[in-house]
């Protein structure tokens, strides 16, 4: 489309941009996913559940103690996890940052006179 234009690259920026935005969604549903949807609390208490027989009087501040630094640690495994997947992430975005600034660039250089735009048909 706008090859017809003259400006050949612009079709290609949009496609690259259309794939950044792809990887981005795949980054989403990792680790990064994970991590945003824990909840320490339903940790804890899923924790508790399972050894509801022992934490019981004088044995409950044990298990909750045990069950808040279990849950610490899972929540430090998953952010270790997802390190790597959120600097892609970042990287992508950046990425995608550069792209708009280039489509940006080629539709400044798009011929004024050429553009038409038609906001009365439905």
């Amino acid at each position: 489309m706008f090859y017809e234009k003259g400006i050949d690259n612009l079709d290609a920026v949009i496609e690259e941009a259309g794939h950044t935005i792809e990887n981005m969604e795949m980054l989403f549903t990792g680790s990064v996913y994970d991590l945003a949807k824990f909840d320490e609390q339903e940790f804890v208490d899923e924790y508790l559940s399972e050894c509801y027989a022992e934490a019981y009087d004088e044995k409950l501040d044990y298990y909750v103690d045990k069950a808040m630094s279990a849950a610490s640690n899972a929540f430090a495994e998953l952010a270790k996890e997802a390190k790597d997947e959120a600097d892609m992430l970042l990287r992508q975005i950046e990425e995608l940052e550069t792209l708009a600034k280039k489509v940006l660039l080629l539709f400044k250089a798009l011929p004024l006179k050429n553009i038409r735009i038609d906001n009365t048909k439905i």
